[in-house]
């Protein structure tokens, strides 16, 4: 088995299935969402048509959630995966948000906890959306100035299910109340979760090893194992080189698209979804894709590989390894893009305008 092609198959990159935002989000379980815009971009690379109008639309419909969730890091997931998956992250993201703050030197006190609680519930109840910048000054007549604290203030409250996304102008993330945004689900048990979570990785992310699903989730090896053995039906493991490699059966065929070039978008889940990222970036050119403090760069895909980095302005590349496709090949790449970026006009509205 091809590694690389298999997982760009099941990433959708290579063939994508359908133009919905939803059903994308929803196949790959959870999506890193760091960078606002590019984040947008990982969801329209997966789109036959690319449309950045749909997936604001999605946004500001709450069908796509982006909250703290996988590693106490963004993700954009599908709204009838929030509550579930925030059983399993909720509480050991709560307790790395405290230890955060706690390291800087900033500890958020009970009593700011709860004056925040209060001030959330207040400014966003009734559908309300707040961006980071409409809700300091509410904090700072509550007495907390300091934009740090609010910051992970509004962290933790994602964390305990207080808050999500809420609309978009596009370009910025506003807060408002999730129990509005999405209606409380039935709980299932974690063992039941576990399994969800491995089955949206592994028919998304395989072939993939246990390392990989235990990085990507940022939950415990024993949580990890218990979720695979939950669908070890719908498992096939196989041995390349030193590691035991995983494949789903809901793996998507398909072919090897030779002369191809794809614009990825930076924190794209093809570096992201995986501890180990040599079947598709060389070790030795691991600096340049992503830094030693987690910045995840812009990258370019031509066949298999990652052989360099592009400019999210000018659309401009530089080439880090590998030969330099064709002008044609890289024009269909950048025309893709493009086609993506013009459909972003998004018809917005709040009661509380973002700004």
């Amino acid at each position: 088995m091809n590694i690389a092609v298999q997982r760009l198959l099941n990433q959708l990159l290579l063939q994508p299935q359908n133009d919905s935002p939803l059903d994308i989000v929803q196949w790959m379980g959870a999506m890193q969402a760091q960078d606002y815009s590019m984040f947008q971009w990982s969801i329209g690379v997966r789109m036959k048509k690319p449309d950045q109008a749909s997936v604001i639309k999605a946004l500001n419909d709450g069908t796509i959630i982006r909250m703290h969730l996988n590693r106490c890091t963004w993700q954009v997931v599908a709204r009838q995966d929030v509550y579930w998956m925030l059983s399993l992250f909720g509480e050991k993201n709560k307790r790395t948000v405290l230890a955060w703050a706690a390291s800087g030197g900033k500890p958020l006190t009970p009593d700011m906890q709860q004056t925040s609680r209060k001030l959330l519930f207040e400014a966003l109840s009734g559908g309300h959306t707040f961006t980071v910048k409409q809700l300091a000054p509410l904090y700072a007549e509550a007495g907390i100035s300091d934009i740090g604290i609010v910051r992970h203030l509004l962290t933790l409250a994602e964390t305990e299910g207080l808050l999500c996304s809420g609309q978009t102008s596009g370009n910025l993330h506003g807060y408002t109340l999730l129990k509005e945004r999405i209606p409380v689900s039935d709980p299932i048990t974690k063992e039941r979760a576990l399994a969800r979570l491995a089955l949206l990785y592994f028919q998304s992310h395989a072939p993939a090893t246990l390392e990989d699903f235990v990085w990507w989730t940022g939950l415990t090896k024993s949580e990890c194992r218990t979720g695979m053995s939950m669908i070890a039906k719908d498992l096939t493991e196989f041995k390349f080189g030193d590691s035991i490699y995983f494949s789903h059966r809901n793996h998507i065929p398909g072919r090897y698209i030779e002369n191809k070039v794809i614009f990825l978008p930076a924190y794209d889940e093809l570096l992201l979804g995986y501890k180990n990222r040599t079947a598709v970036l060389n070790k030795e050119y691991e600096n340049k894709a992503y830094n030693k403090f987690g910045i995840f760069y812009p990258v370019m895909l031509y066949g298999q590989q990652i052989t360099g980095t592009w400019k999210r302005k000018t659309m401009t590349h530089e080439l880090f390894c590998g030969i330099e496709p064709s002008a044609e090949i890289l024009q269909e790449a950048k025309e893709r893009l493009s086609a993506f970026r013009k459909t972003a006009t998004p018809p917005f509205s709040s009661k509380a305008p973002l700004t």
